[in-house]
């Protein structure tokens, strides 16, 4: 669409080449719209001298906006090459292990609206780890997250401070040993704004995480579902900050497994509770 707008300024208007750029269905078209009174153009014109300029501007208007942003682009380029470089001992946690087998990496797809300069790499070299390794986390996501936070965590005492920070831990009051409900908090937070995008895009993911998502999608409300997982993805990037190391995806097979055997053992206690046992059935031929 931009290009054919593009071309309707770059050249003189022909007016059966305006004819067959006009899109005037209900998605969207250009900004003239097709011209069915005569009385309004010219002999073998089907155009608007107006409606040209109008459109001129906006395209003058969107020219400038992106010098703007490339000129932004520029400065945070020149940010980036003077941070230092971090360096974390890997952890040999179950999170941050190394995969027997090596993990396929992210097919980067560059968007209409992504930052110019080349980012890759950069999240890793700065953090000491790769963020964009954990499924939901996009490069652009990593940068906004370290632009938040900063790579130092020692301002948390652990992991459930920083999900409690970011406004994603479960706003729990007791008393009298019994919960009672209280005024909600209300936390404005990019970074958790980023991380519920990031658990919302896990949904149709064939990953561990993503079968984690969508257990909690089945039996959670939707915004308790994006909130849990979110949680989840902030205590995967404390981990990763503070431990080094990469996200190693074990694959959506290894959770369903374990809510499987989960379910199996709550039938066996509950048919033990009224004196039953259960036994397999023989498998069908």
């Amino acid at each position: 669409m931009r290009k054919r707008k593009m071309s309707i300024l770059e050249q003189p208007p022909d007016p059966h080449r305006c004819h067959r750029l006009v899109h005037s269905g209900p998605a969207g078209g250009l900004a003239y719209p097709r011209i069915r009174c005569a009385a309004d153009l010219a002999p073998g014109q089907n155009w608007r001298e107006d409606v040209l300029f109008e459109l001129q501007q906006a395209v003058n208007s969107y020219r400038f906006t992106q010098g703007q942003i490339g000129e932004c682009d520029l400065k945070i380029q020149t940010y980036l090459t003077g941070l230092p470089k971090r360096t974390l001992e890997k952890s040999a946690g179950p999170d941050t292990a190394e995969s027997p087998e090596p993990k396929k990496k992210k097919r980067y797809k560059r968007s209409a609206n992504a930052p110019r300069m080349d980012l890759r790499g950069e999240p890793e070299r700065i953090c000491g780890s790769d963020l964009t390794s954990i499924d939901g986390i996009s490069l652009i996501s990593a940068m906004t997250i370290v632009s938040e936070i900063g790579t130092d965590m020692s301002g948390f005492a652990d992991e459930n401070h920083f999900a409690s920070w970011l406004g994603l831990a479960r706003n729990d009051s007791i008393s009298g040993g019994k919960p009672v409900k209280g005024p909600k908090r209300k936390v404005n937070s990019r970074v958790a704004a980023v991380l519920r995008m990031g658990a919302t895009s896990l949904l149709n993911s064939r990953s561990y995480l993503g079968a984690r998502y969508r257990h909690l999608w089945r039996n959670k409300e939707p915004r308790v579902a994006i909130k849990a997982m979110a949680r989840h993805l902030a205590v995967l990037i404390y981990r990763l900050l503070t431990k080094g190391g990469a996200w190693v995806d074990r694959g959506a097979a290894v959770i369903d497994h374990k809510h499987k055997e989960r379910e199996i053992a709550a039938l066996h206690a509950r048919a033990q509770a009224h004196g039953f046992t259960l036994m397999p059935s023989a498998a069908p031929q």
